[in-house]
C-alpha cells in the first residue's frame, strides 16, 4: 500500500528538527510506499507583538488546511510537544483536521502528561479533547506511555516509537585518552537542565588542570553562566554558546565525556543521542527515557539530580578508568544503530498502515 504523509515540522534549529531530518533520511527509502510533503508548524513568535502572533498563527492553520484540501494526505503527523501554549495551538489544528476527514498522528517530544489534572479547566478539557481525538499519540518514553494509560486508560491511541537518530559521521570506536580531558555540556542553560550543577562540578575541579569543560547552549541563564565562571576564576571553562550541529557533532567526535545532569522531564534529548553516535562516555541522571537505553557500567555513569558533587566524583572516577571509557566507546557506537532512520520510519509505516486501510 502507497499513501501520502503531510510532515508538520518547526524550521528552526534544535531537538524536533533534528528528529525532522531523521524521519525525512527514513522517508528516502520508502519513496515508493509513501509521497510525503513537509509544512512549517509551530514556529517561535515570542517576541513579537502578541496582535503579530495572532496573525502569524492564523496564517499558519489557513496553510495547514490548505496543503490537507490540496495535496489531500492520508495522514498528517505533527511534531509538537506537550504544554499549556501547544495544547491550544495543537487542539485547535485537530479540530480542523477532523473537519476536513483527516487522520492526525501527534507526536510528543516530552511532555507535562502528569500536570494536565492539575491545570485549569480550559486547558484540561482542551488536553483531553487533544489525547482522545488523535488517531495516533506517539510518544518516545515508557514513562510517558504509562502515564498516558493511567490518566486515560484505554481511551486514547498512544504508541511508543523512538526517534530516528541520523549521525553520518564515523566515530573512533577507540582513543587515546589524553590531558586535559574534554568534557562536553550541550543543552539549554536552564536550571532544570542541569547546567548549574555542571558550573559546580567544574569549580570543585578547577584545580585539576586534567579537564577542560566545553559548554554549548543558551537559555534563560546566559548571563548567570558567564558570571559564575568570571567570578569563579574557571579557566577550565569554555563558554560556546549555540553552533551549528555539524560543528557541534565534530566537537563530540573530539570529545571526551558527555554531561547530561538534566531534571527535565525529557522526551528524546537529541543532545546525548549524537553523543552516542560519536562514542562519548555518557554521566546522566536517570531521567526518561535514559533507564531504557542506557546500562551504568556499560554506556554512562548515573549521577543523582541536583548533585555537583556527586557529578565532579563520577567525572574523577571516569578519568581514571581509560580501559572503560573505551569500552563505553564501542558500547555507545553500537548502541545507536538501534535508532537507524529507515528502522524508525518503518515502524511509523507498519503503525499507519492497518488504519489507513480500513478508510
Amino acid at each position: 500500500m502507497s499513501f501520502k504523509l503531510l510532515l508538520c515540522a518547526p524550521d528552526l534549529k534544535g531537538g524536533i528538527s533534528a528528529v525532522v531530518s531523521g524521519i525525512e533520511k527514513g522517508l528516502e527509502n520508502f519513496s515508493n510506499e509513501i509521497v510525503y510533503k513537509k509544512i512549517s508548524y509551530a514556529r517561535r513568535h515570542d517576541k513579537d507583538p502578541k496582535l503579530n502572533r495572532l496573525f502569524l498563527e492564523v496564517k499558519q492553520l489557513i496553510n495547514f488546511l490548505y496543503t490537507i484540501i490540496k495535496f489531500k494526505p492520508s495522514i498528517v503527523l505533527i511534531e509538537s510537544s506537550l504544554d499549556k501554549k501547544t495544547v491550544i495551538r495543537d487542539a485547535i489544528h485537530l479540530f480542523f483536521g477532523k473537519v476536513l476527514k483527516t487522520r492526525i498522528a501527534i507526536h510528543a517530544h516530552g511532555g507535562y502528561w502528569h500536570l494536565i489534572p492539575k491545570w485549569n479547566f480550559f486547558i484540561r478539557r482542551l488536553s483531553v479533547y487533544l489525547v482522545k481525538k488523535t488517531d495516533f499519540l506517539i510518544v518516545t518514553s515508557q514513562e510517558e506511555y504509562e502515564d498516558i494509560k493511567s490518566l486515560f486508560a484505554h481511551s486514547v491511541n498512544v504508541f511508543k516509537i523512538d526517534n530516528p537518530v541520523y549521525f553520518p559521521f564515523k566515530a573512533s570506536h577507540k582513543k587515546q585518552i589524553q590531558a586535559p580531558l574534554k568534557i562536553i555540556y550541550a543543552s539549554r542553560f536552564a536550571e532544570n537542565k542541569g547546567i548549574l550543577d555542571v558550573l559546580e562540578a567544574a569549580r570543585l575541579l578547577k584545580e585539576n588542570a586534567n579537564f577542560e569543560f566545553k559548554l554549548f547552549g543558551k537559555g534563560e541563564l546566559d548571563e548567570e553562566v558567564n558570571s559564575f565562571v568570571n567570578q569563579a576564576k574557571l579557566s577550565n571553562i569554555k563558554v560556546k554558546g549555540n553552533i551549528p550541529l555539524n560543528e557541534l557533532i565534530q566537537e563530540y567526535l573530539e570529545g571526551d565525556v558527555y554531561l547530561f545532569p538534566s531534571y527535565h522531564k525529557e522526551g528524546f534529548p537529541m543532545s546525548l543521542f549524537f553523543a552516542l553516535g560519536a562514542g562519548l562516555p555518557i554521566i546522566a541522571t536517570k531521567v526518561r527515557p535514559l533507564p531504557n537505553f542506557l546500562v551504568e557500567g556499560v554506556h554512562c555513569l548515573w549521577v543523582d539530580e541536583r548533585n555537583p558533587v556527586m557529578l565532579a566524583d563520577k567525572i574523577l572516577e571516569l578519568s581514571q578508568n581509560p580501559i572503560l571509557m573505551n569500552q563505553m566507546r564501542e558500547a555507545n557506537i553500537q548502541t545507536i544503530k538501534n535508532f537507524e532512520p529507515t528502522k524508525i520510519v518503518r515502524e511509523y509505516f507498519e503503525l499507519f498502515e492497518p488504519k489507513l486501510l480500513q478508510r
